[in-house]
């Protein structure tokens, strides 16, 4: 048997049409766990309402007052360590690049303009620079120690070529 509209009907604080209401009844008269539901309702209704001590509401807001501020108060600390954390691990994985370039500063931000002039120059043949910083493939050799290997002299003389 389908207990789900009689149950909503119990429960619901809308007075029943007439049919319904009927329905319900009949429904009632068969049905035990309905009508077991319909008697915890009414007693529910019945009973009366408890009215909290004196003071209640004021304890409870300022507890409440209480608790958010405390909540804050971890939230912010929590975000500070976060913040400084990522500092500090940024600055550990930084160190070993940041570590020569603030030796000389000068030959890295010379190296990278001069590498990406080269790369300018090389990738773009209407591109003709006028500031030539330095030979583009000893300055990147002296960067990036990797590339010893390539022979980037002969291609940086190349592409002066054909300007």
């Amino acid at each position: 048997m389908e207990h789900q509209p009689f149950e909503d009907w119990l429960l619901a604080d809308q007075p029943l049409p007439p049919e319904k209401k009927r329905e319900l009844q009949s429904h009632l008269r068969e049905c035990s766990q309905c009508s077991a539901l319909a008697e915890v309702n009414l007693s529910l209704r019945a009973a009366k309402l408890a009215t909290p001590p004196a003071g209640f509401t004021s304890r409870w807001q300022s507890r409440l007052a209480t608790q958010r501020k405390s909540q804050r108060r971890r939230q912010l600390i929590g975000s500070v360590i976060l913040v400084f954390g990522g500092v500090a691990l940024l600055g550990w994985i930084a160190a070993p690049i940041m570590g020569p370039f603030m030796l000389a500063p000068a030959a890295w931000i010379t190296s990278w303009i001069t590498y990406l002039v080269y790369l300018l120059s090389s990738h773009h043949p209407g591109f003709h620079p006028t500031l030539r910083l330095d030979d583009p493939g000893v300055n990147l050799q002296r960067t990036f120690p990797a590339l010893d290997g390539l022979n980037l002299e002969n291609h940086s003389r190349s592409a002066r070529s054909t300007q």
